[in-house]
């Protein structure tokens, strides 16, 4: 009886090991969910929308802020670009971030919890085409970091 309940638990062991291999290894994705959202829905008769961008980032982890105020860890910064044809004018506003202070790495900040982050775009008066948004996000926690994730999104 005790050979078969451990043959059972070995089976089942491994079967979620083969899950978790085939799952592959989690992303930045896995620990922070994006949405975005344009105000007013559709651009005014100047062509000029704002684009909310919301970053929920999962309890335990953050995302390196933009700037991330820290030349070593500039490549890790969260970045917002809106895509679009014809090209719009587009400036985006990045929150502060919370200040890390790191004796080994220097400081640096980052973003915790819900981050909202705001773009403005001017595009062709009557354009009311859909925005392509693209986040770039880099996810750690304590023990370390996932792989660096990007999300696309259609704004109306």
């Amino acid at each position: 009886m005790v050979r078969r309940r451990t043959l059972r638990w070995s089976v089942l062991l491994l079967a979620g090991m083969v899950a978790v291999a085939a799952a592959g290894p989690r992303k930045s994705e896995a620990v922070v969910k994006v949405t975005a959202r344009a105000m007013p829905e559709t651009p005014g008769p100047d062509g000029t929308q704002v684009v909310i961008v919301t970053l929920s980032i999962e309890k335990g982890w953050h995302i390196y802020a933009n700037p991330v105020g820290n030349e070593t860890l500039a490549s890790t910064a969260t970045v917002v670009a809106i895509d679009h044809t014809p090209k719009p004018e587009v400036t985006i506003d990045y929150p502060a971030g919370k200040l890390v202070k790191d004796k080994d790495v220097g400081d640096y900040r980052t973003y915790e919890g819900t981050v909202q982050i705001k773009a403005t775009v001017k595009r062709s008066p009557n354009d009311a085409k859909p925005l392509t948004v693209r986040v770039r996000f880099h996810a750690c926690d304590d023990k370390g970091c996932l792989p660096p994730g990007e999300v696309t999104l259609m704004v109306p």
